[in-house]
């Protein structure tokens, strides 16, 4: 019987702040999904192993948009807060909460927080907050984790997913695949890709409606740099209108071609 929990990993370009504290592992940060305490993880990995097929197979996206300090009273651990691209994973973690209840485990009742744990004390709270700024990241595999105390964490049962994006070389200044399982995903990885680049973009994002075509797709994008370079200047001209959406084993690809 070992502390368990699910989480999701989550991938970001991490500062390196040079702040007072314990700081967790990057390869092991990620937002808890389903804490299990103490269980058999035999047992749990089966059942894991059974989980109905999940509504995505391309990593999800979102925004580290602020900094949580955990407990608010007496803050031990420093966290971020995540808001993400689309639903998917609030939904995916309701539905995993409901599948470990209909398999007996007891799991915390309050609505899920999204964050990811990031240092633990001894920290000065306000420091973190003053340096905090929104960073893009992303969901590369779901793990069923044991914890091994002082912040340390062991992998017993993941479930990967395909990167959102890939730069590649080009004869242009800037390239990228983005994978995604419909326009919207394709949308959403292309966005992500250009925050991965430059983290200001973040501050651009827009929820959008159902996209029509791939010219939607460059249009959105397109309408951010726009707003980006308004504020506080863009690296990035425009992106392209170029090539098509490709079928690919996850869903689509689209070569997105960046001018700079």
């Amino acid at each position: 019987m070992t502390r368990l929990f699910v989480g999701a990993k989550v991938c970001a370009l991490w500062p390196k702040f040079e702040l007072q504290g314990h700081y967790l592992p990057e390869d092991t940060r990620h937002a808890t999904l389903a804490f299990l305490g103490k269980a058999d993880a035999n047992k749990l990995v089966e059942e894991l192993s059974l989980l109905p097929a999940l509504s995505f197979s391309v990593g999800l996206g979102g925004t580290f948009d602020r900094a949580l300090l955990l407990p608010e009273q007496d803050a031990r651990v420093v966290c971020w807060h995540v808001a993400w691209q689309n639903q998917e994973l609030t939904q995916f973690q309701s539905q995993l909460s409901h599948y470990l209840e209909t398999k007996g485990y007891a799991l915390d009742s309050r609505p899920w927080l999204s964050h990811v744990s990031v240092c633990r004390s001894p920290v000065h709270p306000q420091q973190w907050v003053d340096a905090f700024y929104p960073l893009a990241c992303f969901v590369d595999s779901i793990h069923l984790y044991e914890s091994l105390g002082h912040g340390q964490y062991r992998s017993l049962w993941s479930r990967a997913f395909h990167l959102p994006f890939q730069e590649i070389e080009h004869t242009a200044d800037l390239a990228f695949h983005i994978f995604g399982e419909n326009l919207d995903r394709i949308y959403e990885n292309a966005f992500l890709a250009l925050a991965f680049q430059e983290p200001q973009l973040c501050m651009h994002w827009t929820p959008h409606k159902a996209i029509g075509s791939l010219d939607d797709v460059v249009i959105l994008l397109n309408d951010a740099i726009c707003r980006l370079d308004q504020t506080t200047g863009s690296p990035f001209k425009a992106v392209s209108f170029h090539g098509q959406v490709e079928l690919f084993q996850c869903g689509f690809k689209w070569e997105m071609i960046v001018d700079i």
